[in-house]
């Protein structure tokens, strides 16, 4: 109960500051995505551990796994933002943008120059091509966050669910929807 009540306590305390404070640069978007996503994952990964009888240990390198795994399906889900079409995606795309929530990829863009007002005005095709190489930064760290989530489990014993976690890491950053 403390897990989920922690997990839904980041995730609240993430939007309020969504709301009031945009975040700046890749630390502030980690942050921000960990109170917003990565909480729920560690939360979800804690909890299988207690559930499944894990030690103190694996109940740890479970809810740090959950954390970075739920960092980098955030970052894939603010690509295929910026790369999807609605049709394919099941939702509006540029969300993002144009309601100025920060998302890794609009915060590279922008730190590198790219102003707000010149990614509202392209098209998905050519928002994509103005914002590449971000999105190739984003890609970097996502698959850094995955695999910082499987150096958690590197040590647990080779079994049927390490496999599915190592799996669901793969999954996470080559997901097209």
């Amino acid at each position: 109960i403390h897990a989920i009540a922690d997990s839904l306590f980041y995730m609240g305390e993430g939007e309020a500051m969504e709301l009031v404070e945009f975040a700046k640069d890749k630390k502030g978007y980690l942050d921000l995505a960990f109170r917003k996503t990565g909480s729920l994952f560690s939360s979800a990964a804690e909890v299988g551990a207690l559930v499944g009888g894990g030690d103190e240990n694996q109940i740890k390198k479970l809810k740090e796994f959950g954390n970075h795994i739920g960092l980098a399906f955030q970052i894939r889900d603010d690509i295929l933002d910026c790369i999807s079409k609605e049709d394919d995606l099941g939702k509006p795309v540029k969300k993002d943008l144009f309601m100025g929530r920060p998302s890794i990829v609009l915060l590279d863009a922008i730190n590198s120059g790219i102003s707000i007002e010149r990614m509202m005005k392209c098209n998905n095709g050519e928002l994509m091509h103005l914002v590449s190489e971000s999105i190739e930064n984003a890609k970097n760290v996502a698959i850094e966050e995955i695999d910082l989530a499987k150096r958690q489990i590197e040590n647990f014993d080779d079994s049927y669910a390490k496999t599915k976690l190592n799996e669901m890491g793969e999954f996470i950053i080559t997901r097209s929807k």
